[in-house]
């Protein structure tokens, strides 16, 4: 996979929330969103489509995991709350990207070698403030699977270790107790 940077802006969207485990609540919350392009003949706007990753599975229960399927706003579409369906921005900010060719079940495995080996190798801290993001680049409907498109984006701290600035190590950090 090869990895750039890139600083994503702020984008307005429709999105559907699921909550539990993300193999379920991912197809779950696109199974709303897409039941509900298709029942008012909206798919065919292109919207770009992004799923929203707010937390980690390692350090939150399964059933409070968050998941949005999200649809870029375009002209057309219109929020409806009543079925779940409800405006926001998704979130700004730098990110480290990948582009995943293929079946979407290989989406967590590609976002543990950004996470683990990829950032480790490169020195870099993960922004656990900002949710991880997936960018469709393709219609599913429309493409074969081996040719589904996926960007995964990592959210990426662009402020620097401050130890690193002033040269301290670990060791010679010494804190005033009282």
């Amino acid at each position: 996979m090869r990895i750039k940077f890139a600083y994503l802006r702020p984008t307005p969207v429709l999105h559907c929330r699921a909550m539990g485990p993300y193999d379920r609540s991912v197809k779950e919350a696109w199974g709303t969103m897409l039941g509900w392009l298709d029942a008012h003949d909206l798919r065919k706007l292109g919207p770009r489509a992004f799923g929203v990753i707010h937390d980690c599975p390692r350090s939150t229960e399964a059933a409070a995991l968050r998941y949005d399927a999200c649809v870029e706003l375009v002209p057309g579409l219109r929020a409806e709350p009543d079925l779940g369906i409800v405006r926001k921005m998704t979130p700004g900010g730098a990110y480290a990207q990948g582009i995943l060719k293929g079946c979407y079940g290989q989406i967590s495995e590609g976002f543990r070698y950004l996470c683990s080996q990829w950032a480790e190798a490169e020195k870099l801290r993960i922004d656990t403030s900002r949710p991880f993001m997936e960018i469709y680049l393709n219609d599913p409907a429309k493409t074969p699977k081996a040719e589904w498109l996926t960007q995964l984006c990592v959210p990426i701290r662009t402020e620097p270790d401050p130890r690193k600035l002033l040269h301290i190590r670990d060791e010679d950090l010494h804190l005033d107790d009282g």
